[in-house]
């Protein structure tokens, strides 16, 4: 990357919590958020020094599917999110929303999966970028610990798994709990990019995010 002499560069360091999230709440059929997000909220986490808060989200409550209560999910989550983000950036905060929770088809997402997935994945995030793709305190934090193929191991197919999906990721495909179809991350990225969202991202490596060996 080549900085032009009359670009002025002003480095930021973040100090970060992982704050109120909506990845359980919706889907267990109790409200929307697990904590606060008023204006006491917000200048508690400021007596604490913090710059930037992470917001966990789930694809069902976003898309409004597999049975999640609609009170709870589609476009009255959407709202709620946007209005919270809305408040939180105005108030000078970083925000970094993450695909915590997902499932595929029909699967209820109650949990943590191994990689993104194909059916919903992709939606989830193109929505995201279309309503955030404007707003460079909002990063996107791609998917949560993804922890493909042989997550203890730090093999070349897990990380084929990770930047690929698909025929890439036969210990997903093949599951014996949800066996689906993943998608890697270059999808996921590109999908986000379509729509000119020009967000930073986030990228977390396999095994659970603690292994970036091969990430080039």
């Amino acid at each position: 990357v080549t900085i032009s002499p009359n670009c002025t560069v002003n480095p930021i360091q973040l100090h970060g919590v992982t704050g109120t999230g909506a990845n359980f709440e919706c889907v267990q059929g109790r409200g929307l958020w697990d904590g606060p997000t008023n204006a006491s909220y917000r200048a508690a986490l400021k007596m604490w020094n913090i710059n930037a808060v992470r917001v966990t989200l789930n694809e069902d409550c976003l898309l409004g599917i597999n049975g999640v209560k609609k009170k709870y999910s589609g476009e009255l989550y959407l709202q709620a999110l946007k209005s919270y983000l809305h408040e939180m950036v105005a108030d000078g905060f970083y925000i970094l929303i993450t695909l915590h929770w997902s499932a595929p088809g029909t699967h209820v997402a109650t949990g943590q999966s191994p990689m993104p997935d194909q059916d919903h994945s992709l939606q989830f995030w193109k929505i995201l970028a279309q309503e955030f793709g404007k707003f460079e305190q909002i990063i996107f934090d791609v998917f949560n610990e993804p922890f493909p193929g042989d997550n203890t191991h730090d093999s070349q197919q897990a990380w084929e798994c990770w930047k690929f999906g698909g025929n890439s990721c036969p210990d997903i495909a093949k599951s014996p709990l949800i066996p689906y179809q993943a998608v890697g991350f270059d999808e996921l990225v590109a999908t986000i990019r379509g729509e000119n969202a020009t967000n930073v991202l986030i990228l977390g490596g396999i095994n659970y995010s603690n292994s970036l060996t091969r990430f080039v």
